[in-house]
This record gives structure tokens, sequence and C-alpha cells, in this order.
């Protein structure tokens, strides 16, 4: 299982919400199922549509590796803590959403819709912030050890980009193509797949020298690597297994089983680590107090606090109820 949220969700919320009720996907792919398990589909409509931010709403997505077999249990309680993340400190009826089940022969996806809007103030309220990775990890991790579910970051089963990879022409096509293509990440990577597969790369040293053969390597830690192309103002981020400190062509080039469920609820002792999974707790834990101390500070309650986009403000009396802070100076006679 993992949780991705998108880049930047500026499309109408409207087509938002038609493309997640929609009997296809993206790929026009029949979906066995559309339900709506949490949330109003109209009341996301009404609020975003009203309010005046560039980005109305972020757009994620829980996805489920074939195998996973997840219970609407498991979902419904994936949701829970989805949630407390995204509004920890806050009250939940203050984050306006809407989550979808989709469902397919062989994969299950939830694919939620945030208003990027506290209700109850009116302010931007953003789920997903830059480093948003730090907080939703945790999550993923937790309930992967806990169900022996498939990990993204599982070497057997990863790709070489994310997303994946193919294979290329000779270096001349490649730095011709550089110049055009707007997926420069895609390009380099079925680059390096193609030398990986012919033996000319075999570890993170070979990758890097092989990058460099087309840009200036500005960054190469431990998870990336970074290379700035002839003609392009900023650096290009190159993530995943094949740019890792620890890529290995052996590794990378054997057969990847398919890991996760089996669709009968059995699980090896290999697959399900509660060791694991307690860490991943501890940092869900740790993620959702650092979140609360900035949302209870940048969303406090006041009695004079609310804006045109708060839609349902508490009563002045419930707002002195949980009031914190120094008393309001009453105005003047």
């Amino acid at each position: 299982m993992m949780i991705t949220f998108l880049a930047s969700s500026r499309n109408s919320p409207v087509l938002a919400i038609r493309y997640c009720e929609a009997p296809l996907d993206a790929v026009g792919r029949t979906r066995d199922e559309v339900r709506v398990l949490r949330g109003s589909s109209r009341q996301f409509e009404q609020v975003t549509m009203g309010l005046g931010f560039r980005e109305k709403y972020k757009s994620a997505v829980i996805a489920f590796a074939p195998g996973d077999d997840p219970s609407d249990e498991d979902i419904e309680a994936i949701l829970d803590e989805f949630e407390e993340v995204c509004c920890a400190g806050l009250d939940k009826t203050r984050l306006c959403f809407v989550a979808y089940l989709h469902r397919s022969p062989d994969k299950v996806d939830v694919h939620v819709l945030i208003a990027k809007v506290d209700l109850w103030t009116g302010l931007q309220l953003n789920a997903a912030p830059p480093g948003w990775e730090r907080d939703f990890d945790p999550l993923r991790d937790a309930w992967n050890w806990r169900m022996g579910w498939a990990r993204p970051d599982d070497p057997r089963r990863a790709r070489a980009l994310q997303p994946g990879a193919a294979s290329p022409g000779d270096a001349a096509r490649i730095r011709a193509r550089l110049a055009v293509e707007p997926d420069t990440k895609k390009l380099l990577a079925e680059m390096l797949t193609a030398r990986v597969r012919a033996g000319v790369v075999n570890n993170r040293a070979d990758v890097v020298a092989a990058l460099s053969e087309f840009g200036e390597i500005t960054r190469d830690p431990a998870d990336f690597v970074s290379v700035k192309l002839p003609g392009h103002a900023k650096a290009v981020r190159l993530r995943g297994t094949l740019f890792s400190a620890g890529f290995d062509s052996t590794v990378f080039l054997a057969p990847r089983p398919l890991l996760g469920g089996r669709g009968d609820g059995a699980k090896t002792e290999l697959e399900i680590d509660p060791e694991q999974e307690r860490e991943a707790r501890t940092r869900l834990q740790a993620a959702i107090a650092r979140r609360a101390v900035h949302n209870l500070r940048r969303y406090r309650l006041t009695t004079r606090r609310k804006n045109n986009n708060a839609v349902s403000a508490p009563s002045p009396e419930l707002v002195r109820q949980l009031y914190v802070g120094p008393p309001p100076t009453p105005p003047p006679d």
C-alpha cells in the first residue's frame, strides 16, 4: 500500500469529482465499484468553488497493490488515521473532504479530495505541504508492516524510477531528446536501465558517472541524484531504486515476485514485522504531534477570527469555550 498526493491540484473541483465518480479510470478501464466512503461531494463542491485560493483542494490516493486485499474495516481504520494526520490537533469537523472507493478486479484504490481550508476560520489549510511524505510515510509503513502488504520501498519490487522506465537509444539521440523532452526524468531512467541490462552500469558510482555525461551532478546524497542539464534553469532530482546509494544491478535485475497478501488472509512471518510496525507508529505519533503544534498555533480560535472562506464556523459561545490565549479585550463603550 502506498499514499500519494498529486503535486498540484489546480483543476476545477467539479472535474475532480466527475473523475472520481466516473465508471472508467484514467486509461479507460472499467471500475467494478465506485462508492463514497466518507464526506459529501456536494459539500466539497460548494466549499471549494467558493474559495479564493489559487489551489482550492488537494488530491490524494491510497493505493493497494494487487494481492493486498484490504477489508472494509482496514480501509476505514486507515482513513481514520489519515484524517488524524491531515487535521492533527484540530476537530475533524474543521476539514472538508470526500473519499471514494475504486475497486477493480486486481486492485483497490481510495481517492481523497481535501478542501484547502479550515472551515471554522476560513484560513488556508494545506493537508500536504512540501515534505508531506515525512508525515504520511509512517502511516503507510505501519500498515504495511502490520498486514504484510506490498511495500514501495522493498527492493524486490521497486521501480527504476517513480514511476517506471523502459529502454533507450544511443547517447547522441538521448542528448537530442533531452533538449526537447518534457519528461527528462523518464528519459534518463530509460538510458540507465538499458545500460544496467547491458552490464555497463552496476552500482551507484556507475550511475553517477553515466548521468555526468549528460549534465552537471549538483547533489548525490543517499536517496537521490540531482543533475543540471544544459539549457535547464534548475537541476533535475532523480529518486528511486536506480538512484539510491545502495543500488546493485544484481538485485535490480533479479525477478520481482508479486508481494503482499494472497487474497486468503494468510501472511508469512517475513512479510509481517511487529517491531517495524512499532517503529513506524512511533514516527507517526511524532508527526501528528509536530503537526498539532503548528495547527493549534496557526488556526487558534478567537472571538473575532473569521473571514469570507469560513463556512461552518462555531457559535460565539463555542469559540469562548475553546479559546486558548489571553482574554479578548472588550470593545470600548
